[in-house]
């Protein structure tokens, strides 16, 4: 849970949040060192990761993965939409 790993040093850097076209966004204030992060929905830990660079950078890796899906996931809905 996330209170546990808060209790053992980790802090609440920042959170997501789904943006237009449930397309993912970042927002707080993301470490540049490298270090520990953590994903978690609903107060419960869903991955722990390790970023052996910048924790901004990888998370911005993955976001930048996330939106791609996300965007070809809304321009193929709208196809299967306009395909009446």
């Amino acid at each position: 849970m996330v209170a546990e790993l808060l209790r053992e040093g980790f802090e609440l850097r920042g959170s997501f949040s789904m943006g237009n076209n449930r397309i993912p966004r970042l927002e707080g204030d993301i470490p540049i060192h490298p270090g520990l992060y953590a994903f978690a929905t609903n107060q419960r830990v869903r991955y722990i990761g390790q970023s052996s660079s910048s924790i901004r950078e990888r998370i911005s890796n993955y976001l930048a993965r996330q939106r791609r899906i996300a965007l070809t996931r809304v321009v193929h809905e709208g196809i299967a939409s306009t395909d009446g």
